[in-house]
């Protein structure tokens, strides 16, 4: 007659190396998924904060449009690019005048909106191929806006970042 021994068979054994085994591989294909989720997010999350950081500079160079004493301000701009006075960071770290150019530059898969000054050049905001400037002035009758800024004495009340449907309104000269 046979009795029973405390213990495991080997093919329950077995068994168990082999579901361990299959539980591991599952874990470790998840896990990896959350690090490729992971390392995707901290990639959009730079990305986006490059943006901010662009708008941010964006917006400085147009605030601080300048209409230098005793000349005559310039403000010269179509669709795709816009030329102007303001003030921008210089070699001793601080804001001197500037000869500023924005111009949206065709990339693969979209546009690029590239500051450049004789300092040189700063990539501020990335886009689709419609990217262009619109150009708000204010009349008698409301708010007109246009493609092309016709006058290169006066200067708009604003420009607009149209990208698509979306359109980033930013104040031109101090105190707009």
């Amino acid at each position: 007659m046979l009795t029973e021994r405390p213990g495991m068979t080997l093919v329950e054994i077995l068994l168990a190396i082999s579901l361990t085994a299959i539980t591991l591989a599952v874990g470790m294909g998840v896990l990896d998924g959350a690090v490729v989720a992971e390392r995707s997010i901290v990639r959009e999350s730079r990305a986006r904060d490059a943006q901010v950081g662009g708008l941010a500079q964006l917006r400085g160079f147009l605030a601080r449009l300048s209409d230098t004493p005793g000349s005559v301000p310039r403000f010269e701009a179509d669709s795709r690019q816009i030329s102007f006075a303001t003030t921008c960071v210089g070699a001793a770290a601080e804001l001197e005048r500037c000869d500023l150019r924005l111009r949206i530059v065709a990339v693969p898969g979209g546009a690029v909106l590239h500051a450049e000054w004789t300092r040189g050049r700063v990539e501020l905001v990335a886009g689709t191929t419609q990217m262009q400037f619109g150009f708000r002035e204010m009349l008698s009758d409301g708010p007109v806006w246009s493609s092309v800024w016709g006058s290169t004495v006066r200067r708009p009340e604003a420009v607009g970042l149209i990208d698509g449907s979306d359109t980033l309104l930013l104040p031109v000269g101090a105190g707009r």
